[in-house]
């Protein structure tokens, strides 16, 4: 997992897909209208999207994925995430290779908030529980980046 802000995203060009994917995350408007979407070909894809924070106690699973790493970047709002070693939790569906992704139940071993300006990263070991309010339910618009690592 990373956290970072995004003017920091020099530090991660080591890692060529990351950061082209960070530098095209970068060079979207922040007033980008939900369901703007880019494809950066064999290194992943992005998209904006738009929600309601809801309740922490409603958010039971986990998510977590084995082909990409997933980039979330906050545009406007703010969101609380769960995160936790996935060889730390239980699974509850089994992993759907179409959709990359499966869901698994246990305790977050850290939360964190993901403000306008800030990123964090999610690689596969990373399970994930995004989409949970910091101070009550709010409108979120987010990015989600899909970084190809498998």
């Amino acid at each position: 997992m990373i956290i970072d802000t995004l003017d920091q995203r020099h530090k991660y060009s080591k890692d060529p897909a990351l950061s082209q994917m960070l530098e095209a995350i970068a060079a979207l408007d922040p007033a980008s209208e939900p369901g703007t979407a880019v494809d950066l070909g064999d290194v992943g894809h992005l998209s904006v999207g738009t929600f309601t924070s809801k309740d922490p106690s409603e958010q039971v699973r986990f998510e977590a994925h084995r082909k990409y790493a997933d980039i979330h970047v906050v545009l406007s709002g703010a969101e609380r995430i769960d995160v936790a070693a996935l060889n730390e939790l239980q699974e509850v569906t089994p992993f759907d290779q179409d959709s990359d992704i499966n869901f698994h139940e246990g305790d977050p071993t850290v939360t964190i908030t993901l403000r306008p300006g800030w990123f964090a990263v999610f690689y596969p070991t990373d399970a994930h529980r995004p989409g949970t309010w910091v101070d009550g339910p709010a409108p979120v618009v987010k990015i989600v980046g899909k970084l190809r690592v498998g």
